[in-house]
């Protein structure tokens, strides 16, 4: 729930929790098959150059390669986090940045949402981290 709802309240993930727990304990309807994807979805999610799509062997790649662990460092040290990891872009991916092993590494929200500030500045990451929008009065 860490990576879909970060600033959800209590009431929020207790609901979730709630849900979740029902659906399990509710007899379910048959399933009805979904139409079968389009060749052109399918390609469009492989274009690496217009899309964020990263193909699963790179994350498991990256993943191993950094000990599924956050890989900021400062002063010698590096961050010990293991929660919430997200894959972030050397060279950001609105700056051209590919979905490529050498061009990702692993960072918890934090260091993630710290490197996106330091690259595309205050303002524009206001739009996307409601804290700093309020702290900005944007």
């Amino acid at each position: 729930m860490a990576h879909r709802y970060p600033h959800a309240s209590i009431k929020e993930v207790l609901a979730f929790a709630v849900t979740k727990t029902l659906e399990r304990v509710k007899p379910k309807a048959p399933k009805v098959l979904a139409a079968p994807a389009l060749e052109v979805n399918t390609a469009k999610a492989q274009d690496k150059g217009n899309s964020r799509y990263i193909p699963q062997e790179v994350k498991r790649q990256v993943w191993q390669r950094d000990k599924g662990q956050c890989t900021y460092e400062n002063g010698g040290r590096r961050c010990t986090s293991k929660h919430a990891l997200e894959f972030d872009h050397i060279r950001a991916f609105a700056k051209g940045g590919g979905a490529t092993e050498e061009n990702l590494r692993l960072r918890c929200r934090a260091h993630n949402q710290l490197e996106a500030i330091k690259v595309l500045g205050h303002k524009k990451m206001a739009n996307y981290i409601p804290r700093m929008r309020e702290s900005l009065h944007v």
